[in-house]
C-alpha cells in the first residue's frame, strides 16, 4: 500500500501494518507463502482487540490480510495444506462484520462494490477428485489464463456479488504473477493509476 493511503487509516489498521510476507506467514509449517514486502494490514491482528473494544468472550476468525489501493480492497487469506471450506466461511463473515462494526466500511454494498476476495492456496486439495500434480496444474493454469477464466475452489464463487464484487482463488506462483507483480509496478510507478485491474 502506498504511503498516503495508510496516513489515512482507521487507527486500528495503521496500527497493525506489516510486509504481505509476514502476512503470509504459515506458522505451523513455518513457511511463507508470498516472499513480497508490499504493505498490508496484518487483519490477523484485528480481532483481538476487536473484541476487547466490544467486551467479547470469544474472538472472531479472520482473513489474514487486507490491501488498499484507491476505492480497490483486496481482502487475501493464505492456506497452506488442508483446507475447511466452513473456515474459509467463517473468515470472510466475520472479517466483514468487523469491518462495519468498527466503522471501517459504511454497509455491506461496499463491499459488493469495492472488495475483492483471494484466497491464495498452496495446497495439493485442489477441490476435485483428480490427482493434483506440478505438472498438471501447470498446463491447467495456462489454460485458464489464456481463456480468461479463473479457479474458484470450496464454494468461494458464492460471495462474488453477494458480500465481494470479486472473488478468485489462486496458488502463490498464480498470486505473485497476477497481483504482487501488478501491485508492485503500481507502487513503483510514479505514472501508475490509483487502481490495477487483476485480469
Amino acid at each position: 500500500m502506498k504511503q498516503e493511503i495508510i496516513d489515512q487509516l482507521h487507527p486500528i489498521l495503521k496500527n497493525n501494518i506489516c510486509s504481505m510476507k509476514t502476512a503470509s506467514y504459515d506458522d505451523k509449517n513455518k513457511m511463507f507463502l508470498s516472499q513480497s514486502r508490499i504493505k498490508v494490514i496484518h487483519f490477523d491482528n484485528i480481532p483481538n482487540e476487536y473484541s476487547k473494544r466490544k467486551h467479547l468472550s470469544m474472538t472472531p476468525k479472520s482473513n489474514d490480510a487486507l490491501y488498499i489501493s484507491g476505492d480497490d480492497w483486496y481482502f487475501i487469506e493464505f492456506k497452506n495444506g488442508q483446507v475447511k471450506k466452513e473456515d474459509i466461511f467463517r473468515k470472510i463473515y466475520d472479517s466483514l462484520i468487523m469491518l462495519i462494526e468498527l466503522k471501517i466500511i459504511p454497509d455491506l454494498d461496499f463491499s459488493r462494490s469495492n472488495i475483492c476476495y483471494i484466497l491464495v492456496c498452496h495446497t495439493n486439495d485442489q477441490g476435485n477428485a483428480v490427482q493434483s500434480s506440478a505438472s498438471r496444474a501447470k498446463i491447467a493454469n495456462g489454460v485458464r489464463c489464456n481463456a480468461h477464466q479463473y479457479k474458484m475452489l470450496y464454494d468461494t464463487h458464492k460471495f462474488k456479488e453477494y458480500l465481494f464484487h470479486e472473488v478468485r482463488t489462486c496458488d502463490p506462483d498464480e498470486f505473485q504473477r497476477y497481483f504482487i507483480d501488478a501491485m508492485e509496478r503500481a507502487e513503483n510507478s510514479e505514472d501508475a493509476k490509483d487502481t490495477v485491474d487483476i485480469p
